[in-house]
């Protein structure tokens, strides 16, 4: 709620620096902020100038020994492929219901189960996504399968009954939408 810009959504991280990711910094917070977007933009992200306004509200705020940090949470591109085991319909016709059912789901500001962001760092799991997509279906088809991987890691496998962890502070995009 910074005056002079548009809302974001923030995640703070007690003890983490942005250098020194995988240990504790004891006087160190990070707030990781996205902004609100519709569904139009699957992929929301804080330009430079509101990240320098949240930054200088939140220093003038912190306690004297605390370093605080402004940053981008990393957004995961992800694959997600549905298996339609009945109904009347094209590949085509099943994309077209699924896509923005999914891209919403996953979305960093509309998604997840609250509809209030898809919570940060939290895994995908494919029987929600599997619900979300048979949900999003409704009477034309039934999903059989969900598998998903993350994109941005090379000659990754799908997964279609294990969780797909994504970084603690990282929230995920709809990258890709296949239906077989």
């Amino acid at each position: 709620t910074t005056p002079g810009i548009a809302a974001h959504r923030a995640h703070v991280a007690p003890m983490h620096e942005p250098g020194f990711a995988c240990i504790e910094v004891a006087d160190s917070v990070t707030v990781f902020v996205v902004p609100h977007s519709g569904a139009a933009y699957p992929a929301p992200v804080a330009d430079e100038g509101a990240l320098a306004v949240i930054r200088d509200r939140l220093d003038s705020t912190r306690m004297l020994t605390t370093r605080v940090f402004v940053a981008r949470p990393a957004l995961r591109p992800v694959a997600v492929t549905a298996e339609i085991t009945s109904g009347a319909g094209t590949q085509e016709e099943f994309l077209a219901q699924l896509r923005p059912i999914l891209s919403e789901y996953l979305h960093p500001t509309l998604g997840g189960p609250l509809g209030t962001g898809w919570p940060f760092g939290a895994a995908l799991r494919p029987s929600e996504l599997r619900r979300v997509a048979d949900r999003a279906l409704g009477e034309t088809g039934r999903v059989g399968r969900v598998a998903l991987r993350l994109t941005d890691i090379p000659d990754s496998t799908a997964e279609d009954c294990t969780a797909v962890a994504i970084g603690p502070h990282d929230l995920v995009r709809l990258d890709q939408l296949s239906v077989i």
